[in-house]
């Protein structure tokens, strides 16, 4: 069996292709790429909010 006649790895890829021929493996490509760079973004949000929140927490230095 050749890769090419093989259904797609991806799950979201072949439901697309499936339900909207090629257009809905790239429609499936867009949402995959939507949902994890927003997943990213909010983690992000979340790392740098409690980064700066210890900092605050921190005692001054004494001089």
């Amino acid at each position: 069996m050749s890769p090419l006649s093989s259904p797609s790895p991806h799950p979201l890829a072949y439901l697309g292709s499936q339900w909207l021929g090629a257009i809905g493996i790239f429609a499936a490509a867009c949402f995959s790429n939507i949902a994890v760079g927003l997943a990213a973004f909010l983690w992000s949000q979340k790392t740098c909010n409690t980064k700066a929140a210890s900092e605050l927490e921190k005692p001054l230095p004494s001089a």
